[in-house]
């Protein structure tokens, strides 16, 4: 067993205030991964025009030339966070995506902008790991679901400001004014995340801070594959992703060229179904989640999985709608 390197004074006290502060500062950081994430997809035709790529080719630009490296480096920095200064991970973190984020304005061909995108999806891999580990820290488990979820909600509301914002940066100006309008202030509420978030006792917020060791990463692949909860939560969650990130990738595209929708119309419905449906799904079930648990666990699970399952055909309509009016009173609900 490992010894881990986090403070352990039992002394330490944070006020409520205090935590719901750490909190707000956390959801900003998720906007600005999520702005710095979602704005590409607003700007697919353009630099597919630009650099005579393919749908194949932007999808993978999107999708996996972020995901691959998101998906590699997510796992070595989240036991980086298990062990380090937490705050100090998503400080780091937050200035190289919100770099490389600039960088990809200035990117010269499809190649490089490729490059840029994979440090950005490095950087974000910084994100949310430690993010949720000082959630756990600062929030009891009566309270931790609502915390959680305000934190998610993190994800809609970047989403919404990048097609709200991305609409009107794509009917005025180019895409790489964009990227270096949208990265620039990550590099300044990194400074906000160092200087402003302490980094907790372990076990604070359930009083196990005299709780120091830590297991290797191979017993805690053990202990997580052996439990079939979690496996198939993780693949249920995967293929949800799935589904989810298409749609957010590729709906700004889909509306513009299915239904011929102008750039700041599509910047408009895209940022108000995804800020306000988003946001109020993931915080009201975040309540639904924590009232559930204390009936009985097992229901808090069951609560996103029956959403999802009713959201599902209201998608399906979405997509296939032969009107625009349809395609909009659709896309909410799911």
């Amino acid at each position: 067993m490992s010894k881990s390197t986090a403070p352990t004074d039992d002394s330490v006290q944070f006020s409520t205030g205090y935590s719901n502060y750490v909190l707000a500062v956390l959801f900003i950081v998720y906007v600005v991964n999520f702005i710095d994430r979602q704005v590409l997809s607003v700007f697919i035709g353009p630099i597919k025009e630009e650099f005579g790529a393919s749908d194949t080719q932007m999808g993978l630009l999107v999708g996996f030339a972020f995901a691959l490296l998101y998906t590699i480096a997510g796992i070595p920095i989240a036991r980086w966070a298990d062990k380090g200064s937490r705050r100090n991970i998503i400080a780091i973190g937050l200035t190289v995506w919100s770099a490389f984020t600039v960088l990809s304005g200035f990117a010269k061909s499809f190649g490089q902008l490729a490059i840029a995108r994979v440090g950005v999806g490095i950087g974000e891999a910084a994100g949310s790991p430690p993010a949720h580990s000082l959630i756990a820290d600062y929030f009891p488990v009566s309270k931790r679901g609502t915390a959680l979820a305000i934190y998610a909600a993190g994800a809609f509301v970047g989403g919404a400001i990048a097609f709200l914002c991305g609409g009107y940066l794509r009917e005025f100006f180019d895409w790489r004014t964009a990227f270096i309008v949208v990265g620039a202030p990550g590099l300044l509420i990194a400074l906000l995340v160092r200087f402003t978030v302490k980094e907790p006792p372990r076990g604070y917020s359930e009083q196990r801070t005299g709780e120091n060791a830590s297991s290797t990463l191979k017993e805690t692949l053990v202990f997580l594959c052996g439990s079939k909860a979690w496996v198939f939560m993780m693949a249920g969650y995967s293929l949800l992703s799935l589904t989810g990130y298409a749609i957010l990738m590729w709906g700004f595209e889909f509306l513009a060229r299915i239904h011929g929708m102008n750039p700041i119309s599509t910047g408009q419905l895209m940022g108000i179904v995804i800020g306000v449906g988003g946001s109020l799904g993931a915080l009201i079930g975040g309540r639904l989640v924590d009232k559930m648990s204390l009936i009985k666990v097992s229901r808090a699970v069951s609560v996103p999985a029956l959403i999802t399952l009713a959201g599902l055909p209201v998608g399906a309509v979405f997509l296939m709608s032969q009107t625009q009016t349809m395609a909009m009173w659709t896309f909410l609900p799911f």
